[in-house]
């Protein structure tokens, strides 16, 4: 349990060290042009199951996609580390994380990560610049880079021109129709994969989630599990924007690395459902959410704007 803010401290350092390393791995990937020998030591029945490299990376987990959502989560944590944190390893361990993982980030090619990290990008600019005018100056030059570089991006990633064939439209389809069918309480965690075969044409039994968060949720665990869900999330929401303009650094750091993994999962989430298919992904939510939990029980009470010091 942390007790203490430099054990706090020593686990973001602990977070961003080991991102960096996922990142690297995903670089050394990229860079001899395969999944590697040793990624299929990590996964030996895997190799079937994944498709043929195309330039995509994975570091140390199952998927792409997954490696996307995974570096979004810490991605927040990194940017506002290198932004307000006091202890100087932690600012540089931070710069260095942001911009490694946001690079590996563009590797995977992962559409909904690149979404998520936009939407990350737009709340640290929003939440971490103290004048509404360099927000304003920052929102607008990202929009312009954004035009100037998504040429080049999609020349770069071929994969970026594709549009889906149309098979996801149909996992949806079926993921209503499943939660029509058991709105209350759905159709049982876990279950998703075993009965949406019977509606999408060619899926195999036990493979198959509904690539989606929210139908995902309300298929698996009708409207009682979503409510309950996304309750928890708007509780964690409330805490830490009430914490984000504390005086307390690490309180901040921490309030905008929740607030930040929530986004991105909830804007990657429009496309994926990467609880089922990473649990390296969900054991990472829930420990952000964790430390979330400690570290601002009892701050919203105490908070005095940032701005007032």
């Amino acid at each position: 349990m942390l007790e203490e803010r430099n054990q706090l401290v020593r686990v973001l350092k602990l977070l961003l060290i080991s991102t960096i390393g996922v990142a690297l791995f995903g670089f050394y990937q990229a860079i001899v042009g395969s999944y590697t020998d040793f990624y299929f030591r990590l996964y030996p029945k895997h190799d079937e199951a994944l498709e043929p490299w195309v330039g995509r990376i994975t570091s140390f987990l199952i998927h792409f996609n997954s490696l996307a959502g995974y570096l979004n989560l810490v991605i927040p944590v990194a940017i506002v580390c290198g932004v307000l944190a006091k202890d100087r390893a932690l600012k540089f361990l931070g710069f260095v994380c942001a911009c490694a993982a946001t690079v590996a980030v563009f590797l995977t090619q992962s559409r909904g990560g690149l979404l998520a990290l936009g939407g990350v990008l737009i709340a640290g600019i929003w939440f971490l610049m103290p004048r509404l005018i360099t927000r304003v100056k920052l929102l607008g030059g990202s929009v312009l880079a954004c035009m100037l570089l998504l040429p080049l991006l999609l020349n770069r990633f071929e994969r970026l021109q594709d549009t889906d064939d149309g098979s996801r439209m149909l996992i949806w389809a079926a993921a209503g129709a499943l939660f029509l069918d058991h709105p209350l309480l759905g159709v049982g965690y876990g279950n998703f994969r075993f009965l949406s075969p019977e509606l999408v044409p060619g899926a195999v039994v036990g493979y198959l989630d509904a690539h989606n968060i929210y139908l995902q949720l309300l298929a698996a665990t009708g409207v009682a599990g979503f409510l309950s869900f996304f309750i928890i999330l708007g509780l964690f929401i409330s805490l830490a924007l009430k914490s984000i303009r504390a005086q307390d650094a690490v309180s901040r750091i921490v309030a905008f690395g929740v607030l930040g993994a929530i986004t991105s999962t909830l804007i990657h989430g429009t496309v994926d459902y990467l609880f089922g298919a990473s649990p390296q992904f969900g054991a990472l939510f829930w420990i952000v959410l964790g430390l979330g939990s400690r570290a601002l029980a009892g701050t919203s009470s105490k908070i005095v704007p940032a701005s007032a010091t």
